[in-house]
C-alpha cells in the first residue's frame, strides 16, 4: 500500500479518507442507472470511481473523454475511442463476438459508424458499467449524446457512471434540471468530492512518508499542507516528487505552479479575440484575491475600454464553469491554491 503514486487508485488499502463519498457511489451502483460523480480537478474522483466499482465487483469500461479532439469532434471520433479502449480489454472482446456490424481484429471496428451501431454494442455488455471520465469534453460532439444517453437509460439494461471536474460544464451538458432536456428526470445520484481537511491532510502525508520510509519533520508536512491546502492530488504531487529526490517544498512547489499554469495558458489560447479580456478579468482576481462584479468590471474597463455586460457576464460564467474560478457570496475567488499562484505568474512581465 502507497499512497504517493501518480496513477488513480483502485484498491480500497490505497484509497485514504472519502469513506463516506465511497460508500455512497458503492450504494449507489444497486440503486440507480445513472451515477454523476463531481468535483474540482484533483480531487480524487478517478480513484474514487475504480475503487469503487472494484470493491463492488463489478466490470466496467472506462472512457477518457479528454482524448476527444481539443475543436469541435464527431461521433465517429467518439466511436473512436471507445474502439482503442474496447481493443484492450479480453472480457469485452468475448461479449461482443458475433455483434452485427462489429469487426474483431487486432483492433476492434465499428464496420458500420452509426448510433444504432453503439446501441448494439452497449447491449451486448450485459451488466457492465460505463464510465464516461470528464464528461463535460462530450458537450463539443457535433451530435446530441443526452439523447442518446437518455435513449440508453430508457431502453437498455445499462449503468452509467459520468464524472467532471469542470462541474459547471458537466452541469449544463448534462442539463438534468432543464425540463426542456432528454435527461430531465431521470433519477440519478450525485456523489461530490471535497478538499482534505488540514488534520486529514497532514495524517495523508505523515501515513504516506511512513510508507515510503521517508522522515520528515512536523515543519514540513504542516507547510505543504498550508501550500496545497487539502487538495489531494497536489499533496499527491509534493510526495511523489519529495520522495523521489525534489527534497525542497519550494521546488515542488514552483512545479505544480507550472503545470497548472501550462494549463491556463492552454485554456486561454482557445479564447481566441477574447482571450485579452479573461486575462484582465484574472489578473484583476488574483491581485485582490477576491472581488466583485463591479470591481472586476472597473478594472476590466481601465485598461481596456467598455466591455458589455453580456461579455462580461459570459467571461466570468465560463470561468466559472471551468472551475478556475469560484463565485462565493457574490464575490469572485481562485480557490485552488496552485491555480491561484499560477494566475498570478500572469501579472509578471513576459520575458
Amino acid at each position: 500500500m502507497v499512497y504517493f503514486t501518480l496513477e488513480p487508485k483502485k484498491k480500497k488499502e490505497d484509497f485514504f479518507n472519502m469513506e463516506e463519498e465511497l460508500y455512497t457511489f458503492v450504494n449507489s451502483l444497486d440503486k440507480f442507472r445513472l451515477i454523476v460523480v463531481k468535483g474540482l480537478r484533483r480531487y480524487g474522483k478517478t480513484s474514487l470511481i475504480h475503487t469503487g466499482l472494484n470493491l463492488a465487483k463489478v466490470d466496467h469500461l472506462f472512457i477518457d473523454c479528454r482524448l476527444l479532439p481539443l475543436t469541435a469532434a464527431s461521433f465517429n471520433d467518439f466511436l473512436s475511442i471507445i474502439e482503442a479502449e474496447i481493443s484492450r480489454d479480453k472480457k469485452v472482446r468475448e461479449l461482443i463476438r458475433g455483434v452485427e456490424h462489429i469487426e474483431i481484429g487486432g483492433l476492434i471496428k465499428f464496420r458500420i459508424r452509426r448510433p444504432e451501431t453503439l446501441i448494439k454494442f452497449l447491449e451486448s455488455l450485459k451488466d457492465t458499467v460505463i464510465v464516461l471520465d470528464e464528461a463535460q469534453e462530450l458537450r463539443r460532439l457535433r451530435f446530441r449524446l443526452d439523447y442518446f444517453l437518455a435513449y440508453a437509460l430508457d431502453n437498455l439494461n445499462i449503468r452509467i457512471v459520468v464524472s467532471g471536474s469542470q462541474v459547471g460544464l458537466l452541469e449544463r451538458f448534462l442539463k438534468m434540471e432543464d425540463p426542456e432536456a432528454p435527461l430531465y428526470g431521470r433519477p440519478y445520484r450525485s456523489v461530490e468530492l471535497k478538499p482534505l481537511t488540514k488534520d486529514k491532510s497532514v495524517e495523508f502525508l505523515k501515513i504516506g512518508f511512513k510508507q515510503e520510509g521517508v522522515i520528515v519533520s512536523e515543519e514540513l508536512v504542516h507547510k505543504a499542507v498550508e501550500a496545497f491546502d487539502g487538495i489531494i492530488g497536489w499533496l499527491t504531487h509534493f510526495g511523489y516528487n519529495y520522495v523521489r529526490g525534489m527534497k525542497s517544498l519550494d521546488l515542488v512547489l514552483d512545479k505544480a505552479v507550472n503545470l497548472a499554469f501550462t494549463e491556463i495558458q492552454h485554456f486561454l489560447e482557445t479564447r481566441g479575440v477574447a482571450k485579452d479580456r479573461y486575462i484582465e478579468v484574472l489578473k484583476t482576481i488574483a491581485i485582490t484575491e477576491e472581488c466583485s462584479w463591479s470591481e472586476i468590471r472597473r478594472a476590466l474597463e481601465a485598461r481596456l475600454g467598455r466591455v458589455p455586460d453580456t461579455a462580461l457576464a459570459n467571461i466570468l460564467r465560463n470561468l466559472v464553469d471551468m472551475s478556475i474560478i469560484a463565485k462565493i457570496n457574490n464575490n469572485y475567488t481562485i480557490s485552488d491554491p496552485i491555480l491561484f499562484r499560477a494566475v498570478k505568474k500572469l501579472l509578471k512581465p513576459a520575458k
